[in-house]
C-alpha cells in the first residue's frame, strides 16, 4: 500500500481504538514537558520482528510508573494514536492505564 492508503486504513479502522496488550518494559520516562511514558517491546511469536510501542500516561500515574523496572512484563490498556513511520519507528498509544 502507498503511504496515503496506509494512513487512510489506519484512520478508518484502528485510530482511537483501545487495546489491551502485555509487553516487556524497555524504558520509563517521567517528565513534565514530554509527559510520562513507558516503552514496550512485544516479542513476535512467529519468529518475525519485534514490535515497539510507546504508551503515554497522565502525570497522575507517575508514582506507579516509578516502581516499574526495565525488563518487567506489564499488561496495559491504551488508545491507538499512531503507527510506525520513518519519523517514529514505533506505535504510539495515549491514555494509558496499567493493570
Amino acid at each position: 500500500l502507498s503511504d496515503a492508503e496506509k494512513n487512510a486504513l489506519w484512520v478508518a479502522q484502528y485510530w482511537g481504538l483501545y487495546v489491551k496488550w502485555t509487553g516487556e518494559v524497555t524504558y520509563t520516562l517521567l517528565g513534565l514537558v514530554k509527559g510520562t511514558r513507558i516503552g514496550f517491546r512485544h516479542k513476535s511469536s512467529s519468529g518475525g520482528s519485534d514490535t515497539d510501542v510507546e504508551v503515554r500516561f497522565s502525570i497522575k500515574k507517575a508514582t506507579k510508573i516509578m516502581r516499574i523496572a526495565e525488563g518487567d512484563t506489564i499488561t496495559y490498556t491504551a488508545k491507538l494514536f499512531s503507527y510506525p513511520t520513518s519519523d517514529t519507528p514505533y506505535y504510539v498509544l495515549n491514555e494509558g492505564s496499567l493493570e
